[in-house]
């Protein structure tokens, strides 16, 4: 068989994150992403690092939108 190999990166907009939040509630950053073929959401993994923490961003439903959910007690009290 034919394959092709995708030497595009994916494209990764609409970077949002819940705003305004206290101390206690959890921020849900979310982002759109995609790619010429397709995101394989089987392998795509998406991280947000903030420090020592890693937290992989997952695929809402069947869409391109990815996201993650950081509790504000994680980040400290700043």
């Amino acid at each position: 068989p034919l394959e092709v190999e995708d030497t595009t990166a994916p494209s990764i907009t609409d970077i949002s994150a819940t705003s305004p939040v206290e101390y206690g509630d959890d921020v849900t950053i979310s982002a759109t992403i995609t790619d010429i073929v397709a995101v394989d959401p089987d392998t795509a993994e998406v991280t947000v690092t903030l420090g020592s923490l890693t937290y992989t961003m997952f695929q809402v439903d069947t869409t391109d939108t990815y996201e993650t959910t950081i509790p504000t007690t994680d980040l400290g009290d700043t």
